[in-house]
Order: structure tokens, then C-alpha cells, then sequence
């Protein structure tokens, strides 16, 4: 028993020290800033947002960044999407219908560099072979400390819920969506993850702060007790501080 109890407490000291020491790795630990404030209208006719968002990404690594990437996960409904392939190999079939089709198309881009001096950042953008990420290579690379603003105008297409495979789409008057927006990708110790959308897998997003205003029809009922709410009309505003989307 007494050996036992030995083995026990050296585990614990051992477990202990790991802990002491650890402070000189976390001293170097740091993780990318990404605030969104969006404004999106909801048009139940065609099931479609239109919407616009300001970012601003706070570059927090020892590295100087030269492109920037953006997963759009709704284009992972669409016909030949990688994910779509992924299903079918699977014997699924996530999209039976033009209804069950999913999109984001990006209207405008702009981007600047916020300090010392504002200056517009030019950049070239590149979407990936299904169009689930877009890459901006900056021609005014981002420093690290440094922040950029970036605008974009868009436009969703909200797929009807395929009711046997998913839980994303509308479902008559019922609307449960994410990942409906342009969303910087996450740039870690690794790099950029910059994985295109799977039928497997979790989503990563980085830290920041959301402010989102959704405009909604009067004839739609709407369930927002999930989230701290301010109903301004028919406008329902979000305001989610402090969020991170961790990678699973």
C-alpha cells in the first residue's frame, strides 16, 4: 500500500513540474484576432441572404503575411463539390434536386491596411477547384501587429434541408444555417489551414468577436434565445463577444 501511495505522489510531483515548467512554451503562444461586423437580409422568396461584413484581422504571429484565405463553405452544395464526390463515394447523396443546392458568391472585395497610414492593399484572389476557399495574394504584406480591413459584398444561397443526411437548409418557415458567410481561415503555428470543404470533418475559425445584423420578414417566427438578442423591428442583432470556433 505504501508503495502504492509513493508511486502515486511521484506521478503527481512529476505532473506538477510539467506544469512549473510549461510558462516558458505558453510565453510564445499566440493566435490570430479576426472581428466581424455583418449585415445580412434574409429573402425567404428566393431563400436567399445578401449580405455585407467588415472584418478586421489582427495579424498576432512573428510572421509576415502575404495572402490571406477565406473558406466559402455553402459552395460544398453544389454539384461535383469535393464534399459532394466524398458523399457519393459513401453512398450518400447530399444534393437530389436544384432545391438541395447551396452557393456564395463574392460580389465585391477591398482591402486596406489600417496603420500607421490607411493604404489600400491590392491583391490578386484565387478560388480552389470547387470554389470552397478563395485565396487573396496582398501585394502590401501584413506585418506582424499589423491590421487590415477587409469589406465584402455577398450574396448565399440557402439549400432546402435534406431532412435523411443533414441539419443545415430551410425547412418551410424554418431556417438553421451556418457557415453562411465568407470566413477568413485560421493561421496557426501549422500555417494556414486552408483545407477545402469535406463530407468529414469539424470546422476551425479563429478568435474575435461577432456583430451581426439580420433582417428578417414580419411573417417569419423567429427563435433567437440561443443568443444575447436586441429585436430593432423586423432587424434582430446579435452581439457575440469573445467567440472561438475550436478545431476538433
Amino acid at each position: 500500500m505504501i508503495k502504492y501511495q509513493t508511486k502515486i505522489i511521484n506521478l503527481l510531483l512529476t505532473i506538477l513540474l510539467i506544469f512549473i515548467a510549461s510558462p516558458c512554451r505558453s510565453n510564445n503562444y499566440w493566435q490570430q484576432n479576426v472581428n466581424y461586423s455583418i449585415y445580412a437580409k434574409l429573402d425567404p422568396d428566393q431563400h436567399l441572404i445578401d449580405g455585407f461584413q467588415r472584418i478586421i484581422y489582427t495579424n498576432n504571429s512573428p510572421d509576415t503575411l502575404s495572402e490571406i484565405y477565406f473558406h466559402l463553405y455553402p459552395n460544398a452544395f453544389k454539384k461535383g463539390s469535393i464534399m459532394d464526390k466524398e458523399a457519393k463515394a459513401a453512398s450518400i447523396n447530399l444534393i437530389n434536386s436544384g432545391e438541395e443546392t447551396g452557393y456564395l458568391t463574392i460580389r465585391f472585395i477591398s482591402a486596406t491596411l489600417c496603420s500607421p497610414v490607411s493604404k489600400k492593399i491590392k491583391f490578386k484572389s484565387k478560388y480552389n477547384e470547387d470554389s470552397t476557399l478563395v485565396k487573396l495574394s496582398i501585394d502590401t504584406k501584413l506585418l506582424p501587429g499589423k491590421q487590415a480591413e477587409i469589406l465584402l459584398k455577398f450574396v448565399t444561397k440557402i439549400r432546402r434541408h435534406n431532412t435523411r443526411y443533414d441539419k443545415s437548409g430551410y425547412n418551410g418557415q424554418l431556417y438553421e444555417i451556418s457557415q453562411w458567410y465568407p470566413k477568413i481561415c485560421v493561421y496557426d503555428k501549422n500555417g494556414w489551414d486552408n483545407s477545402p470543404a469535406h463530407y468529414l470533418g469539424e470546422f476551425y475559425g479563429e478568435f474575435g468577436a461577432y456583430e451581426v445584423t439580420i433582417d428578417v420578414p414580419d411573417s417569419l417566427p423567429r427563435l433567437d434565445r440561443y443568443c444575447p438578442a436586441i429585436q430593432d423591428g423586423k432587424k434582430l442583432k446579435l452581439i457575440l463577444k469573445q467567440l472561438r470556433n475550436p478545431k476538433n
